[in-house]
């Protein structure tokens, strides 16, 4: 073995890791039955994954392909698909929660591995447990800095560079906000001395992992790069529930509506209010201690320092500073557009894979703080945690044993309640629609919906847009849609535009249509509770 690289994982390592993930993935499937099958954001990959094995379609503009193509063998027009894609995604989660934690060990060693796969395993578990890309994404970032960050002791170091562009290539067909690694990680590159083929190995890595989606996206009429949500969503100043289906906002005409001080603004605020921004500020505040504490109280000579043992190495050539730049320049790379992007969505899913970044050069930094100032304590510490690793060796085996038992004993899950009978009748409903020539029904805002992926016909979703006013809800009924199904989440939502064909009934559970509201042959109901109509909207009382 060459001795620059980093010393081989100790199999116990290896085995609490394999216990924890068995665990992890245990606890994920388990979890997947309250999970809603017709979350807006799983339907669309749901959605793409029938696509994709259908039609071969990477991109529906917004999703990328990654989670889809895992999805895709077992897709299918049917509730069982569901219970399918739940076990992958807690294969995924599981298999991801691994990753983090070995690629970590590779370069910090396995103390901080474990540390910091205990320190995501809770925001790991809330994100995982949705069928979303998000873990994967965030597993596909820890290997690629990993693979950066050991890049110049490898025996090879330009391929292994480059093996770190291809991961980030992945990860972009994953999620496409993993651009913003990749350029940071160039920008790392770029600066690292001696290195001058670093960043084009990097970005040849990149495009051949990443060649299907960028022809995809030239083929149809776009950049190799293009999403909906960079070119025209994030443009947008309000979430409306169809913004990446019918945004056409764009930089240019978002300057010309506005100043330089609402730019700042919209920042500023973004910078409080998008959540998850307290890990890039932890990750700093860290980073700050640290170095701080280094220029009160160095460390005596022949010691070690927070960078690490005292030696010329440069920052570039140490995997642990490389590895704490590339966090730098991703704090920087994602927290900006997050911030701008927050008006739209704000949620933790947005921030999440890069925090599984950020978290182990936090922690190696307070770890430097610990050394500096109780360097005593620090000894007794690591001699505990020696015998901790045999303890933790010793019980891997028997967190298997009793994750296994929990899922083996897992009791079977029952129809979730939004797939079912009723919600299949009306999605055959749909299906038929398709077939007497409907092509585009008002279905949206709803929660209680059939899955679009339970559709078997053609027709499309279309969703009322909340600046349509209830009084105009009949000319854009007219104008947009064949058909509206009618049902307890557009009614609850705008009870006044729909007033005078429909209500529901709160203490029956029911629809109840109008007087004049024929629902044709299309009626969906549920013995004597209705719960959705598929009214065409020509038969509408004007």
């Amino acid at each position: 073995m060459d001795p620059r690289l980093p010393p081989r994982l100790p199999p116990r390592l290896l085995a609490v890791v394999v216990a924890a993930a068995f665990v992890v993935g245990a606890w994920l499937h388990r979890g997947y039955a309250t999970l809603d099958p017709t979350a807006r954001d799983q339907v669309h990959d749901f959605a793409l994954a029938l696509r994709l094995r259908e039609a071969g379609t990477l991109s529906d503009g917004n999703r990328h392909p990654l989670l889809p193509a895992l999805l895709a063998p077992w897709a299918r027009r049917a509730p069982g698909f569901f219970d399918d894609a739940a076990l992958v995604g807690a294969v995924v989660g599981a298999a991801g929660f691994a990753a983090v934690a070995l690629a970590v060990a590779r370069v910090y060693g396995p103390a901080l591995g474990l540390l910091a796969a205990l320190g995501v395993l809770g925001e790991w578990l809330r994100q995982a447990r949705r069928i979303a890309p998000e873990p994967l994404l965030a597993a596909l970032l820890v290997l690629a800095a990993s693979a950066a960050a050991t890049a110049p002791r490898a025996r090879r170091p330009t391929l292994a560079v480059a093996g770190a562009g291809a991961l980030l290539g992945l990860a972009w067909l994953a999620k496409a906000s993993a651009l913003l690694s990749l350029g940071a990680t160039l920008v790392v590159l770029a600066l690292a001395r001696g290195r001058r083929r670093a960043v084009p190995a990097a970005l040849a890595g990149f495009v051949v992992a990443a060649a299907p989606l960028l022809g995809w996206n030239v083929a149809h009429g776009h950049g190799p790069t293009w999403n909906v949500n960079s070119a025209h969503v994030m443009w947008e100043d309000a979430w409306d529930v169809e913004l990446d289906r019918r945004s056409d906002a764009g930089p240019a005409a978002w300057a010309r509506g506005h100043e330089l001080g609402d730019a700042v603004g919209r920042l500023g605020r973004g910078l409080l209010d998008q959540r998850g921004v307290e890990w890039v500020y932890g990750f700093l505040g860290a980073l700050a201690l640290a170095a701080l504490v280094a220029r009160r109280r160095p460390a005596a000579a022949g010691g070690a320092t927070e960078a690490g043992p005292v030696g010329p190495e440069p920052w570039h050539e140490d995997p642990r500073r490389r590895w704490r730049a590339l966090a730098l320049g991703s704090s920087a790379a994602w927290l900006l557009p997050m911030a701008w992007y927050a008006p739209i969505v704000a949620s933790r899913r947005l921030l999440f894979p890069v925090f599984a970044v950020l978290l182990p050069p936090a922690l190696d930094a307070l770890g430097a703080v610990a050394r500096t100032c109780a360097p005593a304590a620090s000894a007794r510490a690591r001699a505990l945690a020696a015998r901790a690793g045999g303890l933790a060796a010793v019980a891997a085996g028997a967190l298997v044993v009793a994750a296994a038992a929990l899922a083996a004993t897992a009791p079977p899950r029952a129809t979730p309640a939004a797939l079912d009978a009723t919600s299949l009748a009306a999605a055959r409903a749909l299906g038929a629609a398709s077939a007497d020539g409907v092509s585009r029904v008002l279905v949206r805002p709803s929660r209680t919906l059939p899955a679009d992926w339970l559709w078997t016909g053609s027709a499309t979703a279309v969703a009322l847009p909340a600046a349509v006013p209830d009084d105009a809800v009949a000319a854009f009924l007219a104008r947009e849609a064949d058909a509206v199904l009618l049902n307890e989440g557009l009614l609850r939502h705008r009870p006044a535009a729909f007033a005078r064909w429909a209500r529901w009934d709160e203490a029956a559970g029911a629809l109840v249509l109008a007087p004049g509201v024929a629902a044709a042959a299309r009626f969906v109901a549920d013995g004597p509770r209705p719960r959705y109509a598929l009214v065409d909207v020509a038969r509408l009382p004007r």
